[in-house]
C-alpha cells in the first residue's frame, strides 16, 4: 500500500495550491489522474440546506482535485426515491462513503448497509446518542455532534433559553468568515449547521482519500483512526474522530434565543495547558463511560 501523506507534506502542498489558484497566469504541471473517491448521498426532506453544504463542499473537493489529482464522484437519489429503495442502489456501486439519514432508524439501517458493503457511513443528520453507544458500528463515523454534547454545552453555560449548534453564520475567527461568506455568495442564505456538516463531512473525506492514497472505504476508515488524521474545519481546533465511538471531536456553539445579535459561546473552552483532543474530549461522552462495542 502507498505511504500516506503526511499531515505537514498536505498542508505544504495546500499552501502551494493557494498561491497557485491566487495567481490566473501561472500555468501548472498536470497531476497525474488517479480514480475518483465515490461518494453517495441520501437526500433530507426535513433538512435541504445540509445538501447545499455537501455541494459547496463537492465543488471545492473538485478544484483541488485539478491540483492534487484524482477527482470526486457524487451519486444522489431522487429527492421522491425512499430510503429503502436508494440506499441498497446506491451502495451496490461500492462508494467508499455514503452519507443520509435523519431519524436514529435510517440512520442505523444506513450504517449497517455500509457496513455490509465495504463502505463508510458519514452521520450528519442525528444526534441521538444511541448510535454512538449500543448501536454503534465500526463503518460509522459521526460529523454531527451528539445530544450529550449539545446538552452538555448548553448546561455548562447555564443560559436560559440557548440552543447549541455545530455551526453558527455569526462565527468570524480561524476563517469562519470566509467560509460562510463563501457559502452565502453562492446559495444566497446564511450556513447553518445542517451546511456545516455536510460541507465538513464532504471536506473530511476527500483529505483523508488524499492523504491516505486511497479511494476504498476500509483504508480510509483506517486512516481516520489514526492519530495523524485530523482536519480544520474553521473552528479554532483541530478537528478529529475518538476511537472509542467515532464521535468528531468539535467545539460547539450556544446561543440565546432573547439575545439578538449577541455572539455565540463556544464550549468548551480552549484552555493553554490542554492540546485540541484533551481539550475537545471534556465535551460529550468519554473513554471511561463509552458503552459502544462494535456491532458487526
Amino acid at each position: 500500500m502507498p505511504r500516506p501523506i503526511s499531515r505537514r507534506d498536505f498542508l505544504s502542498r495546500a499552501v502551494v495550491a493557494a498561491s497557485v489558484l491566487a495567481t490566473p497566469r501561472v500555468r501548472w504541471r498536470t497531476v497525474p489522474a488517479r480514480a475518483p473517491l465515490r461518494i453517495a448521498v441520501i437526500p433530507s426532506a426535513r433538512t435541504p440546506d445540509r445538501a447545499l453544504g455537501i455541494q459547496l463542499g463537492v465543488d471545492e473537493a473538485r478544484h483541488a482535485a485539478t491540483l492534487f489529482g484524482g477527482g470526486v464522484d457524487v451519486t444522489v437519489a431522487a429527492p421522491n426515491e425512499s430510503l429503502e429503495r436508494a440506499a441498497p442502489r446506491l451502495l451496490a456501486a461500492r462508494p467508499a462513503v455514503v452519507l443520509g439519514g435523519d431519524t436514529r432508524a435510517e440512520c442505523d439501517h444506513l450504517a449497517e448497509l455500509a457496513q455490509a458493503h465495504a463502505s463508510l457511513y458519514f452521520n450528519v443528520g442525528c444526534d441521538d446518542d444511541g448510535l454512538r453507544g449500543a448501536q454503534c458500528r465500526r463503518a460509522a463515523f459521526h460529523v454531527c455532534p451528539s445530544a450529550a454534547m449539545l446538552r452538555q454545552a448548553v448546561s455548562e453555560t447555564r443560559a436560559g433559553g440557548a440552543t447549541a449548534e455545530a455551526w453558527d453564520p455569526a462565527l468570524v475567527k480561524f476563517g469562519a468568515d470566509t467560509l460562510n461568506e463563501r457559502f452565502q455568495k453562492q446559495f444566497h442564505r446564511p450556513m447553518g449547521a445542517p451546511s456545516w456538516c455536510g460541507w465538513v463531512a464532504i471536506k473530511i473525506a476527500w483529505e483523508a482519500s488524499l492523504r491516505a492514497r486511497a479511494v476504498d472505504g476500509p483504508s480510509i476508515g483506517a486512516f481516520l483512526e489514526t492519530s495523524s488524521a485530523q482536519f480544520d474545519g474553521h473552528k479554532g481546533r483541530a478537528l478529529s474522530f475518538r476511537l472509542w465511538d467515532h464521535q468528531l471531536r468539535q467545539p460547539v456553539y450556544v446561543t440565546q434565543a432573547r439575545a439578538a445579535g449577541a455572539e455565540p459561546i463556544e464550549v468548551p473552552s480552549s484552555r493553554a495547558e490542554e492540546d485540541a483532543r484533551t481539550s475537545l474530549d471534556r465535551l460529550g461522552t468519554a473513554r471511561a463511560a463509552s458503552i459502544c462495542v462494535w456491532k458487526t
